[in-house]
């Protein structure tokens, strides 16, 4: 979304809120600033996903406050909900050769599925994936 210019970022949220069922946004600051936002697609918006499946659609962290955790917290907050309302995958989209944001996610424990794609700007892009439902073998 970084490469969206003022009208096509407008479009963008006029699109995902204005839904039938906007989604749940949930935002983290500090100190009465908004340091970042988190929105799930719920399910997921990927017609190969399987049933059950959630989406990391958006997370954005102001980059002056990155380093402090807030990521994390989104990230692991929205995990925790979507387990306990019985999802069973949590799927993200992510900028390949965006190396820092696949250590973050690495670190929280999604990994790539193989699937790749690109996004409406041209950037390609490749999915990880998180199993809510750990295997009991």
């Amino acid at each position: 979304m970084s490469a969206l210019g003022v009208e096509e970022r407008a479009r963008w949220w006029r699109d995902l809120l204005g839904g039938e069922t906007p989604p749940r946004v949930t935002v983290i600051g500090d100190h009465g600033g908004l340091a970042g936002f988190l929105i799930p697609a719920e399910p997921s918006r990927d017609p190969a996903a399987v049933e059950r499946t959630a989406e990391i659609a958006a997370l954005n962290v102001d980059p002056e406050q990155w380093g402090r955790g807030f990521g994390g917290v989104l990230v692991r907050d929205a995990l925790e909900r979507l387990r306990r309302e019985h999802w069973r995958a949590v799927t993200l989209w992510v900028a390949s050769g965006n190396e820092r944001a696949i250590r973050f996610y690495r670190s929280i424990g999604f990994d790539f599925d193989g699937a790749r794609g690109v996004d409406d700007n041209g950037v390609a892009e490749q999915r990880m994936t998180f199993d809510l439902v750990p295997f009991k073998g």
